[in-house]
């Protein structure tokens, strides 16, 4: 039977809120609704039908060893919410804070740009604390990232509509400090420190394909086919080059190794360096194109400009593998761009879609003029 509370300390909660004019959202749970999860202060969307963003119930061969992999599923309602606990309410909220850095990173969102469109509703988080899991949903009028962050990575043009997470609770390292003795011979120690919640995999749908992630890489396929078409690994180096596990926090550089399964013309893989600028965000700085031998073709170097707080690109440098200049593109606005050619000089104005879509269009350029 389904049951519902309205204590006296439900309705003075609710009243105090009101009268603080802090946000806030009351869910009079449901059985078997996945949009029942009560939160304050973050409004919350229903959860939908899946259907329409639904993939093969095979595994990944990034994530567990075949070629497909399986949603992770809608978050699980709780049976009976009630007012949170103190307790409930820290883990919810840190469970959100990981959901938002990894959108921050991985999808390349400005920080104040997100919580602008958490707040209008544009954007809404939805988590399950029983599970660990969480659901992102993201409207069409959310702020779309630029290309030249992480989300260039992807090679898609709009991020997309539905995004799940599963994430894992880690303990959080420190010095431990000693309990302290008393007098009468009890031993009063302090708390340990509260778990961390890091991303353990993450998949969504885009641009006619499917993704399947974890923190160290992600696999890329054809939606209708099921067959991948990229895998990309991050790395991250300390100063001695010595190798950083990538799982508890996106750090301030980072490497993405692409490998394209179906050649992009002569380039088969493509190396990718990212640094935090001073926006804060991980930005594309260098991209490395090779051959199948794993020859350096061309490398891509991006300069960029600080306006009213965010990185823009102010040009890009394309060189060959003895260091010759073959193209500078230029005028790099929302998808649109000149490249000038080194040889002659001669401009010429193109639209792109995504950052890979901006190199190869630069690529047939530069060979048509050595023709």
């Amino acid at each position: 039977m389904q049951r519902r509370y309205y204590s006296l300390a439900h309705l003075l909660i609710t009243a105090s809120l009101i009268l603080s004019g802090a946000p806030f959202c009351w869910g009079e749970p449901q059985i078997g609704d996945p949009g029942s999860v009560l939160t304050v202060g973050i409004t919350m969307t229903p959860t939908t039908n899946p259907t329409q963003d639904t993939v093969p119930p095979q595994e990944s061969s990034h994530l567990s060893g075949d070629a497909t992999a399986k949603f992770l599923g809608e978050v699980s309602p709780l049976s009976e919410v009630s007012v949170e606990d103190r307790e409930t309410a820290e883990k919810r909220a840190r469970m959100v804070a990981s959901v938002r850095e990894d959108l921050m990173n991985r999808f390349g969102y400005d920080a104040s740009d997100l919580d602008a469109a958490i707040a209008a509703g544009l954007i809404s988080i939805n988590v399950d604390l029983r599970g660990l899991k969480a659901v992102v949903r993201i409207r069409g009028k959310a702020p779309l990232p630029e290309f030249h962050t992480m989300f260039g990575i992807l090679g898609i043009r709009k991020p997309p509509r539905i995004v799940r997470y599963q994430l894992r609770e880690v303990e959080q390292e420190g010095p431990k400090i000693a309990c302290i003795v008393q007098e009468d011979g009890s031993a009063r120690c302090p708390p340990e420190p509260p778990p961390i919640y890091t991303v353990e995999r993450i998949e969504f749908n885009a641009s006619g394909l499917q993704f399947r992630g974890d923190p160290i890489g992600m696999e890329v396929f054809r939606k209708r086919s099921g067959r991948i078409i990229k895998e990309i690994r991050y790395r991250s180096y300390a100063d001695d080059f010595e190798e950083i596990p990538v799982f508890k926090s996106w750090p301030d550089s980072l490497h993405a190794e692409i490998d394209y399964h179906r050649a992009r013309g002569d380039v088969t893989s493509r190396d990718v360096t990212l640094v935090r600028l001073e926006d804060g965000r991980l930005h594309i700085r260098f991209a490395v194109d090779r051959n199948a031998l794993g020859e350096r073709l061309i490398i891509s170097e991006m300069v960029y400009r600080l306006r009213v707080g965010k990185m823009e690109v102010d040009s890009i440098e394309r060189r060959d593998a003895a260091g010759n200049l073959m193209s500078t593109i230029q005028e790099v606005e929302f998808h649109k761009a000149e490249i000038i050619l080194a040889g002659n000089g001669r401009s010429v104005k193109i639209r792109f879609d995504t950052f890979e879509d901006l190199l190869s269009k630069a690529s047939r350029l530069e060979q048509t003029e050595n023709l």
